[in-house]
């Protein structure tokens, strides 16, 4: 359990890092890029399709104007850990129970190591 925290803990913080590193990254980049990978790893339906670009434009966003906001990034950690959660019981209402285990196990790892390789050496 200590494991989860410190790794959910070093994905915000990288995830964080990554959106102020890369110009001209926004919400809408952020919430295209989550939708389409969804879409293909996940092999999302139609009406999950579009449920799921409302949601991550939704979270997107407010991850953004987390990260605008005044304040260290200690001070942001539980907002932003209460935001995923908010997301996973989205996603849940959406995705099937083995599509959101893929997501948990495959696409939350990948998005981590894109936003790694997006921030550089």
């Amino acid at each position: 359990m200590k494991t989860k925290k410190i790794t959910t803990t070093l994905f915000v913080g990288l995830f964080l890092a990554c959106l102020s590193a890369q110009e001209g990254l926004d919400a809408q980049k952020m919430a295209e890029y989550q939708s389409r990978e969804m879409a293909k790893e996940l092999k999302l339906n139609d009406a999950q399709q579009g449920r799921i670009e409302a949601i991550n434009l939704k979270y997107a966003k407010k991850m953004f104007a987390i990260r605008e906001a005044d304040g260290g990034m200690f001070g942001k950690m539980g907002e932003i850990k209460a935001l995923k959660k908010a997301k996973h019981t989205d996603l849940e209402a959406v995705l099937t129970p083995y599509q959101m285990e893929k997501y948990r196990e495959e696409l939350e790892p990948k998005f981590r190591r894109y936003f790694r390789k997006q921030m550089g050496p």
